[in-house]
């Protein structure tokens, strides 16, 4: 995998914003801040095992699965 290809795994590939955790499970106060703060996205507490693990921070419709690479 190339510099290009890697830097685009932690980019949405819709808008080019960066990807961001989805994080299961009830939320404490800090992962509300964080999830305000658009370092987080909150994903419900209901885990299916096959859960998507990371989103677009700008709000776009994209999922990733799988571990983030970063550059």
């Amino acid at each position: 995998m190339n510099k290009e290809e890697l830097l685009d795994s932690s980019r949405c590939n819709q808008c080019g914003s960066p990807i961001i955790p989805i994080v299961y499970g009830y939320p404490s106060g800090s992962m509300f801040r964080d999830a305000a703060r658009g370092k987080i996205a909150l994903g419900g507490c209901v885990i299916t095992g096959n859960d998507p693990q990371w989103t677009c921070s700008a709000g776009c419709d994209v999922k990733k699965s799988g571990e983030k690479i970063d550059s």
